[in-house]
């Protein structure tokens, strides 16, 4: 059970608009990290991160509240890495190794490039994709570090990519 929550699903405004401005996506990318950076800071990994598990609502004042949704497949850091959406779920999952954060971020990574570009990073990031979306150099490194095959080249977890996005110098502050 859950509370009724009256909005729209981010993979709906991925569909309806292609890619995003500047502003809206790291609008929406903070409030991402925000939510899943407190789930691993309690330890918690959400294995099931994908646009059409976060639900944008309007708040007054805002023009996307983000609420991450489906924790049903959650697990903590020493679980098994079983059970992701195939499409979002990190390169070193295939291996069936321990549930880690950085599964998180990779899944996170994909959904950013989603948002950002209206198209599925494929496993072969194309930086082009990303550039053509008009993203400066900082937010394509940024997407780009998230999707590193390896683990040890992402963030640790959603904190550190969120502090990390705070620090770039993008739009967004409204």
């Amino acid at each position: 059970i859950m509370e009724s929550v009256d909005g729209y699903r981010l993979d709906t405004l991925i569909k309806r608009s292609g890619h995003i401005d500047l502003d809206t996506f790291v609008v929406i990318a903070r409030q991402m990290l925000d939510a899943v950076g407190e789930a691993h800071e309690q330890g918690i990994i959400h294995r099931d991160l994908k646009p059409s598990n976060i639900m944008l609502t309007t708040r007054k004042g805002m023009p996307y509240y983000v609420k991450v949704l489906d924790f049903g497949l959650a697990g903590l850091v020493s679980e098994n890495a079983r059970g992701m959406t195939a499409g979002y779920f990190a390169p070193e999952a295939r291996e069936s190794r321990t549930l880690t954060a950085a599964m998180d971020v990779y899944a996170l990574g994909v959904s950013l490039h989603r948002l950002a570009t209206g198209r599925h990073p494929s496993r072969t990031p194309d930086p082009r994709r990303l550039i053509r979306a008009g993203l400066p150099t900082e937010a394509i490194e940024f997407i780009q570090r998230a999707l590193a095959p390896d683990p040890a080249e992402r963030f640790a977890d959603a904190r550190a990519m969120l502090d990390a996005l705070q620090e770039l110098p993008l739009a967004g502050e409204g």
